[in-house]
């Protein structure tokens, strides 16, 4: 609810509230920006194994199809036992390490359990990571997670080699957390109208209850109103 300010205000007050009100009132009322590509943070672990970092999805949900209700990741980054992660996994590329075809994983993630296999990343696909330490030529490693299909839903991590001949080993993960960003443009908006409101109060206290000044103490040790000039 807006308050009538029914006291005559010099002019210089009377701009900063209005400015104050209009900033508020236009940070309120501006519409939110074009979506964005959505960010989270994650971390898990495992025996041994602790990795943390950001990925990045599309905006947009898959409408249809075996993937319909997730969201095609775009970019991955962080570190895992110190090793900086470099990105997401192409699945066309896949077939180069051991044991990981090009329908070993999907990196598509479900913010929101379409089922009880489909919490975060689906069963037995999943997503699929490289580090600094992937190298398809000389040799690497690769990171594949992926729900186990169980209720109440597990994860695991499979380790993924080139040019090795066996894969392996399989980590379950004691812990998996993740967490959406909030967009920088919508956090902007709200601090800008909080600004706003914060500021009114403030000025109408600066400028005594009759709007145009504050109080002092008189020689008299009394309290009177400092007025303005007119």
């Amino acid at each position: 609810m807006v308050s009538i300010i029914s006291h005559k205000l010099p002019v210089g007050g009377s701009l900063a509230v209005l400015g104050a009100l209009a900033v508020g009132t236009a940070a309120i009322s501006t519409p939110p920006p074009a979506a964005a590509d959505m960010a989270y943070d994650f971390s898990y672990t495992a025996s041994g194994i602790s990795a943390s970092g950001q990925f990045t999805t599309s905006n947009t949900a898959i409408a249809s199809g075996a993937y319909a209700g997730g969201y095609p990741m775009l970019t991955m980054t962080g570190q895992r036992n110190g090793i900086t992660i470099t990105g997401l996994l192409d699945p066309a590329a896949a077939g180069t390490y051991v044991s990981m075809d090009s329908t070993g994983f999907d990196n598509v993630f479900y913010p929101v359990p379409s089922s009880s296999k489909y919490q975060y990343f689906d069963s037995v696909a999943g997503i699929a990571y490289t580090t600094t330490q992937s190298n398809q030529s000389s040799g690497g490693y690769v990171y594949n997670i992926y729900s186990n299909g169980t209720s109440p839903v597990t994860y695991s991590e499979y380790q993924g080699y080139v040019p090795s001949t066996k894969g392996g080993p399989i980590n379950t993960l004691t812990s998996l957390t993740i967490t959406a960003v909030p967009e920088p443009a919508a956090l902007a908006v709200l601090l800008l109208g909080g600004l706003g409101i914060f500021l009114l109060p403030r000025r109408q206290r600066a400028r005594g209850p009759d709007g145009r000044g504050g109080t002092s103490l008189c020689g008299n040790g009394s309290t009177a109103l400092q007025r303005g000039l007119s």
